[in-house]
């Protein structure tokens, strides 16, 4: 199947609109961090960790992936009707995480206190965050870059101050943390939901014929994209599940506090990169046959934007978090200095990884993401037959390496489209 791409305007306006509104967000969450650090333990950021793998992985399948077809229909009225199947598909999947949730209440009649209140939680947290996937890629699609701009500055603001709210006057528990991250996902909703309904946008196709043909038309994302968001979702939480399970929820929060304290800053430069890079790579894919030199143009300024900040992180890590976050955040920061190949590599090759979905090779993420999930738990098993938790760390830096690598090699390859 070929598809047809929609015209962009300035990508340097609408970057930098997108990095300028990450850059306000990620200035909230590195303010907010060294608190948070101080209110919460390794063990409460580890629970919580568990809890958005759990999202996580149910994400893969929430929605179908239909809303990743936002960027490839030819015509508008495709939208609303990857609109309507994508909602519905969430719809279907929180009432089976319920009815799943209530069988395991059934089955376990005294379960622990935290675990209790972490799945009953659960529906929320994949609704709220799959609903958000669906918005933003609705609004970009739309072109509507300012609200989504507005919506990360809120979805930041709301999800901190909760965090900080709740953990400085209740008590500084993983659901606390958890109730933020699902109010924070909630504003942002509410931001982007009112946009496309003032454009009337927002309405559901109840239509049966209508669902099945938009869902045959782009049938490779459930096909494809769905099960190779699934690898990766495991490749990526397979790690905090061995940490929790094999060593310590201390452990688990450790790394997962790592991801967060650099993964977020890095991700201003990702996103604003790549939210218009899909839409512009589409744009001369439909005009020319050929992204290539743009991809190569972004790669390039993506390495030498994040050069400087990695190598700080690679040389002086363990000492960087012992004085932002506290001394018992020092073993984050060496498990940030090993995973710093992978940081440079993943700013470098983010923005322009979407050229596989663009040029219709959705079949390679399968073989890119089984790659890393097999490398990851080849890490796992020698980690736990050891007792040595940093070996995950080490195999984790290396096999996400091998693979950006490879992802980049298929992209720049794949970047010449036949229009004919």
């Amino acid at each position: 199947m070929k598809f047809k791409f929609r015209q962009l305007g300035s990508f340097g306006r609408n970057a930098a609109l997108i990095a300028g509104s990450s850059a306000a967000s990620q200035i909230v969450t590195v303010a907010s961090s060294p608190i948070l650090s101080r209110l919460y333990s390794p063990s409460e950021f580890g629970i919580f960790a568990l809890y958005t793998t759990i999202v996580g992985i149910l994400l893969a399948f929430a929605t179908g992936k239909y809303e990743m077809a936002f960027f490839v229909p030819s015509t508008k009225s495709d939208w609303p009707k990857i609109y309507s199947i994508a909602v519905i598909s969430l719809l279907i999947c929180i009432a089976l995480t319920i009815v799943g949730i209530l069988l395991y209440y059934a089955l376990n009649t005294e379960p622990a206190a935290m675990l209790y209140y972490t799945l009953a939680l659960l529906p929320l947290g994949i609704g709220v965050t799959a609903y958000n996937a669906v918005l933003n890629a609705y609004n970009n699609t739309l072109e509507h870059y300012n609200v989504l701009a507005r919506s990360k500055i809120v979805r930041s603001i709301f999800t901190m101050g909760t965090m900080i709210s709740l953990g400085y006057f209740y008590s500084p528990v993983a659901v606390a943390i958890i109730i933020g991250y699902i109010i924070g996902q909630f504003a942002e909703c509410f931001v982007l939901f009112r946009k496309i309904k003032a454009e009337k946008c927002a309405s559901i196709d109840l239509k049966i014929d209508h669902l099945l043909k938009t869902a045959k038309t782009y049938k490779l994302f459930p096909q494809w994209t769905a099960p190779a968001t699934l690898l990766l979702r495991g490749s990526m939480d397979l790690p905090v599940l061995a940490f929790n399970q094999f060593f310590t929820t201390a452990i688990a929060g450790q790394y997962s506090w790592m991801l967060r304290s650099v993964g977020a800053p890095l991700s201003l430069i990702t996103t604003s990169l790549s939210t218009v890079y899909r839409q512009t790579a589409g744009e001369q894919l439909q005009r020319d046959g050929s992204c290539r030199s743009l991809l190569v143009e972004i790669s390039k300024k993506a390495l030498f934007t994040t050069s400087i900040p990695v190598a700080v992180v690679a040389f002086f890590g363990p000492s960087l978090f012992a004085i932002a976050f506290g001394e018992e955040w020092r073993e984050a920061g060496e498990m940030a200095t090993i995973m710093a190949p992978v940081f440079f590599l993943q700013v470098i090759v983010g923005p322009v990884s979407y050229t596989i979905e663009l040029t219709g090779k959705n079949s390679y993420r399968i073989l890119l993401n089984g790659i890393l999930l097999i490398g990851v738990l080849m890490s796992a098993t020698l980690a736990v037959k050891h007792s040595n938790a940093i070996l995950i760390v080490y195999g984790l830096s290396a096999t996400y390496c091998l693979k950006y690598i490879l992802e980049w090699i298929l992209c720049y390859k794949n970047s010449e489209f036949d229009v004919t």
